[in-house]
């Protein structure tokens, strides 16, 4: 039975046995020509061989599923995760351009696109899906975060303030739980204030940063001496 021999395969992938699992879905796989079911199975199938850190298989599984179901979005996920772990760009931004193709408005793909760009040094590109998130999303703390920090790279140092700003306030704002927040956006909107010589901004970002670190199990840490940032010491 192909949905009982799927569901059986996903359950020994959840309990860690990743070869029992591709066994059972291969012999779904087998056993069943049935097209509406064959799906699952060649998903558990796609989903066991990347548990057994088989991701160029799995991504062909993902791809031959996508000529078959070619709205599926969280197909399109999957097969970008797969490519990524291959370090295939191409595959992994082609399928996220998908999603937005198919869905205009998807504020979790450009936010892969910017992340994904971003980390192989197409700059111009991971601006350009940063700043999108942060128009389509403008509450999202990710998004200003991914563009702040790429202000900061940069080298734009008031822009990358001002962006992480809007970073830490939504924070604060949104009553994120310690163990969710971002840290770096107040930390690097330090870091860029003292290099602007932004004092009054620097001491607020780093009191503020003090105040939030000392009620969680933070693991970053940002310490000045006792009376302050040295640049600021006794100025404004």
């Amino acid at each position: 039975h192909t949905l009982a021999r799927t569901a059986l395969a996903l359950a020994y992938a959840r309990a860690g046995s990743f070869d029992v699992a591709l066994r059972e879905s291969e012999t779904a796989l087998a056993n069943d020509a049935n097209t509406s079911q064959r799906f699952d199975a060649r998903r558990a199938q796609a989903i066991s061989l990347a548990d057994l850190g088989r991701y160029a298989e799995a991504g062909d599984q993902m791809a031959t599923l996508l000529d078959d179901y070619d709205t599926m979005i969280p197909i399109y996920y999957e097969r970008a995760l797969y490519a990524r772990q291959i370090s295939d760009p191409d595959a992994a931004e082609s399928a996220y351009l998908r999603v937005i193709n198919l869905d205009a408005g998807n504020t979790k793909a450009r936010l892969r696109l910017c992340e994904l760009t971003e980390g192989i040094g197409e700059r111009d590109s991971a601006f350009q899906y940063c700043r999108q998130i942060t128009e389509h999303a403008p509450t999202l703390v990710a998004g200003w975060y991914r563009l702040g920090r790429l202000h900061f790279l940069a080298g734009d140092y008031a822009a990358a303030r001002d962006t992480l700003n809007q970073c830490s306030t939504l924070q604060v704002r949104q009553n994120v739980s310690p163990d969710e927040r971002i840290f770096e956006c107040w930390y690097l909107q330090g870091q860029a204030a003292e290099i602007l010589g932004d004092c009054p901004s620097l001491i607020a970002t780093y009191n503020e940063f003090q105040l939030l670190a000392a009620g969680s199990d933070a693991r970053e840490t940002w310490t000045y001496p006792p009376e302050g940032p040295p640049m600021c010491v006794g100025g404004s």
